[in-house]
């Protein structure tokens, strides 16, 4: 398995060559039926909820016999069918990638080779943000912090132990950017990363930025700085690409 999930240089296996590779490792993958469900966040006053206008991501959770696999995207899409025909999509296509990466986080933790594939709920969060934050701070000391998504729980616990002045936080979401949270002004997501790079001593980037192809070029202006992905969505691109992942309150 070295050769599917040892160190890569930084997002070199993207998640159809890595699924594609687990099949064919794991031969009982082949054909192995695969159920791609929308779990759509509630939208007040009617109307059809547009993640694309909204700036809200919307989870789809893969379901297979035995796994569970989740990613949160701005372009969900249900599918019904076989893990083979899921790998054997374009390469990397916007529409269809996050797709790809919801099998391939479901097949990952059928098979063994992730343990945890299911976001936190209830009290998870405020735990896990406490667990990240104190992992932050033994490791680095009070420390300038760059946010590549916005996370309430993460945000006020950081704010708490590093303090807001230490902190800088990106977003798509636009009834979050320009305001202020916990102290923090929240800046756009969707401008140049280089302020918030360059103010940043360690970087929390969201699973995300790999299902949208954003964390190459994050990364490489990043330079030599530590960073951490957080969330199930990276669970098994970050393993494949031998990249820091936390989310230790996930199941």
């Amino acid at each position: 398995m070295d050769h599917v999930w040892g160190v890569m240089y930084i997002m070199r296996v993207n998640a159809n060559s890595a699924l594609r590779k687990l099949v064919g490792e794991y031969p009982e993958l082949k054909g192995q039926h695969v159920e791609i469900k929308i779990y759509q966040p509630a939208k007040s006053g009617g109307g059809r909820y547009d993640p694309l206008t909204s700036g809200n991501e919307v989870l789809i959770q893969a379901e297979m016999e035995g796994a569970i696999g989740q990613v949160y995207t701005f372009h969900p899409r249900t599918f019904s069918g076989t893990v083979d025909a899921v790998a054997n999509l374009p390469d990397v296509n916007p529409y269809y990638y996050p797709m790809v990466v919801a099998v391939l986080n479901a097949a990952a933790r059928k098979v063994g080779c992730i343990e945890q594939s299911i976001e936190c709920s209830g009290e998870g969060p405020v735990q896990c943000a406490r667990h990240i934050c104190q992992l932050l701070q033994e490791r680095h000391g009070i420390c300038r912090i760059g946010m590549m998504g916005f996370f309430p729980e993460l945000l006020q616990q950081a704010a708490d132990v590093f303090g807001a002045e230490n902190l800088a936080v990106m977003d798509l979401n636009p009834s979050h950017i320009g305001s202020f949270i916990n102290g923090v002004e929240i800046w756009d997501g969707d401008k140049d990363y280089g302020p918030l790079l360059d103010f940043a001593d360690v970087l929390l980037m969201s699973g995300t930025n790999l299902v949208n192809r954003k964390a190459d070029q994050i990364l490489q202006q990043l330079g030599d700085k530590p960073y951490y992905l957080f969330g199930t969505t990276a669970a098994s691109l970050a393993k494949a690409n031998g990249m820091p992942w936390l989310c230790p309150m996930s199941s």
